[in-house]
């Protein structure tokens, strides 16, 4: 019985070692696809995007003995950092000067007045989307004061088509 014992134990670990070495690779997705052979780690997705550690400049720093090459978001001044093992310290990743600018969502989203720095909040009606709010601004695009005119007789004259008239 021993020897059956033995034998079965020695066969099921002779199955096992060269199991150890294969090479496993992992996708994570919403389609079923295998993961790509050039990747250990593949994430695919079209409607959501991947979030790595976050953490503060006091946190990063207290990292003991970090990977060459770890990649980490630093919520102090919202920067990515990596760390260079062979200078011995964390290098901000640069930014490029393209950005990516989400889609307008009315009814959520505010609209912002540059010249003026007032916000105006939006409304859907039917198909279309509207201020929700009536326009506060006293100066054009150009940075000069729109004229402040209270005299509802003043409105007749051709020449005052972009005074703001106040009651």
């Amino acid at each position: 019985m021993k020897t059956t014992v033995r034998l079965f134990f020695l066969l099921g670990l002779i199955a096992f070692i060269p199991g150890l070495k294969m090479f496993s690779q992992v996708s994570i997705n919403n389609d079923g696809s295998q993961p790509d052979n050039s990747a250990m780690l593949d994430i695919k997705s079209d409607t959501k995007g991947i979030l790595i550690p976050r953490m503060t400049t006091s946190q990063i720093q207290l990292i003991y003995n970090p990977a060459d090459g770890l990649i980490v978001y630093c919520t102090t001044n919202s920067r990515f950092y990596v760390y260079l093992a062979t200078e011995n310290t964390w290098r901000e990743m640069l930014y490029g000067t393209g950005t990516l600018t989400p889609p307008f969502r009315c009814g959520i989203d505010l609209l912002a007045d540059k010249v003026n720095g007032n916000s105006y909040g939006t409304i859907q009606l039917g198909n279309q989307c509207w201020m929700a709010e009536n326009l506060k601004a006293k100066k054009y695009n150009d940075d000069t004061d729109i004229p402040l005119v209270t005299d509802n007789t003043a409105w007749s004259s051709p020449y005052n088509s972009c005074i703001l008239l106040v009651q």
